[in-house]
């Protein structure tokens, strides 16, 4: 998601087998460093080359990629019947989420997931005009790792 040449290349690999339209794009890509996705703000006092260069490739794939994405695929989008655009999104960026469950961890990829779901809002407003729609979508919790993994009651 961060070559934005790769993505201009794939869409229009795409083109070509879908006739220079595409009716759907689900954008559904992220960066989240394990290390440091359960820090809270202060415990990064001390590692601040670490928040900076964490805090780069969060925004890097998370906002920029998902532009990227956009970018790329819109032209297929905009000659497409359903002109639907949906970009995965996480409920750890939601104000109200991270206060009432004293959420305090994830805060570079929260950060940068808020900034993502901003980004769609205004991508809506402007193609709405063309029929195109937007959707910052919050799966909810989805286990993601490749081994399954024990998990003990409290």
């Amino acid at each position: 998601m961060v070559d934005h040449k790769s993505l201009t290349i794939a869409a229009s690999e795409v083109s070509e087998i879908t006739n220079k339209s595409l009716d759907h794009l689900i954008v559904n890509g992220a960066y989240l460093n394990a290390g440091a996705a359960f820090m809270t703000p202060t415990e990064f006092i001390g590692q601040e080359d670490f928040l900076r260069r964490e805090f780069s490739n969060n925004l890097d794939v998370n906002v920029l990629g998902v532009m990227y994405s956009i970018n790329a695929f819109l032209p297929l989008i905009r000659q497409g019947n359903v002109k639907k655009i949906t970009v995965m999104s996480t409920g750890l960026a939601e104000l109200e989420l991270s206060q009432k469950a004293n959420i305090a961890f994830s805060v570079l990829y929260s950060s940068t997931k808020a900034a993502t779901n901003i980004v769609v809002a205004k991508y809506a407003v402007e193609l709405r005009g063309e029929g195109i729609t937007l959707l910052a979508l919050s799966p909810g919790v989805v286990n993601t790792a490749t081994e399954p993994r024990k998990f003990t009651r409290l």
